[in-house]
């Protein structure tokens, strides 16, 4: 990933929003949260229904007033503007087309709107229909179009705008899943292209990793991991993100010792794992838990090199996913673990492992994380 440009394009200072339910009760949608989001930047927040990622968006967008707290874009004080002042665009799930006019007129709809010069609308309408690759198809209806063509007309509509920030809220949740991974690939193409803010709402954890530049986890309106994709998946704070991000076995235990730059754990079951913690020491006696994504762990009927957190363990289910298949092992202490491998050929693992077999289970003690939230 290319360096981020340092210019903050939006900064949310202390940022609250609550609303009050028709029996009086307080909710708190989004609770103080801090953040800064640099230009040219494709930011993504992440997280489940309900956790406020949405309603931080809008709030951005000027749709929603704050409670308390600060909104800035570009370095101006923006928490009282109407949204119609502000240097931003959103581009929501429903695409919202006017279904009477063509798409190069629902493209120029917000320029005409602006009584913007009639040939600079004309070039700047061409202008991003190629971009979105619908240059030939200015003359059609959205009954004509595709659902992913008719995605590509809502984000010209907003682009030739010119905003410096481009808001998208879950805008390919409508989509099939061959559909919506073809468009994440356009919207990183067009983002990279223009080169402006683009902010991205969902909760879909592949979409996040696959276009962002940096990613928030937010969940009961709080952000609990801001980082890059590659960070958030190899390195996760909390159990909540490893859980929500990818699959994870979690695995309690206590520390026992700190070694150097390990630190050794005994897990429920009453085995020894070795976690690398790089130097930080972490209290004796104190309640971890491990967290091993599952195709970091080894299985097999031999035992792999003694570099390896190694166990002994019974197989008790098998799953075949085609390009992968899944293990459930377990240990003694009735400690189960995942392990996730892939099916290069048909002589490996899953050739040579069934249910009720007796196997190694391994993994290397960098390849787990130690949490303590």
């Amino acid at each position: 990933m290319a360096q981020l440009n340092q210019q903050p394009a939006v900064e949310l200072r202390d940022l609250v929003k609550q609303y009050v339910e028709p029996s009086g009760e307080v909710v708190t949608a989004v609770n103080q949260i801090n953040l800064t989001i640099y230009d040219e930047e494709f930011f993504s927040l992440l997280g489940p229904s309900g956790c406020g990622k949405t309603t931080t968006l809008r709030m951005i967008a000027g749709l929603d007033i704050p409670t308390s707290g600060s909104i800035i874009l570009f370095g101006e004080e923006v928490t009282e503007r109407p949204a119609y002042r502000r240097p931003v665009n959103t581009v929501f799930q429903r695409y919202a087309l006017f279904p009477h006019m063509n798409v190069r007129d629902n493209v120029s709809f917000g320029l005409r709107m602006q009584k913007v010069a009639k040939d600079e609308i004309g070039d700047r309408v061409q202008e991003v229909l190629r971009l979105v690759r619908l240059e030939k198809m200015g003359d059609r209806r959205p009954a004509q179009l595709s659902g992913g063509q008719q995605q590509r007309v809502a984000l010209a509509r907003a682009l030739v705008n010119r905003p410096e920030v481009l808001l998208l809220d879950e805008p390919l949740g409508a989509l099939d899943l061959k559909l919506r991974q073809a468009m994440q690939e356009e919207l990183k193409r067009i983002q990279q292209e223009v080169g402006i803010c683009f902010i991205y709402v969902t909760h879909d954890q592949e979409e996040a990793l696959t276009m962002s530049d940096r990613i928030a986890v937010m969940n009961d309106g709080n952000i609990l991991q801001v980082d890059k994709p590659y960070d958030l998946y190899e390195e996760p704070k909390t159990r909540f993100v490893a859980d929500f991000i990818g699959e994870t076995n979690f695995l309690n235990g206590v520390v026992i010792e700190n070694e150097g730059e390990f630190t050794n754990v005994r897990l429920a079951g009453g085995q020894m794992a070795q976690v690398t913690t790089e130097g930080k020491h972490m209290a004796v006696d104190l309640p971890v838990t491990l967290a091993i994504r599952p195709e970091k762990i080894f299985v097999g009927s031999g035992a792999p090199p003694k570099v390896f957190n190694v166990f002994e363990g019974i197989v008790k289910n098998i799953v075949y996913f085609g390009t992968d298949t899944y293990y459930d092992v377990v240990l003694p202490g009735n400690v189960i673990v995942t392990a996730r491998q892939q099916n290069q050929d048909y002589t490996g693992t899953a050739a040579t492992v069934a249910i009720d077999d007796t196997v190694y289970v391994a993994w290397r003690a960098h390849n787990a994380s130690l949490l303590t939230d």
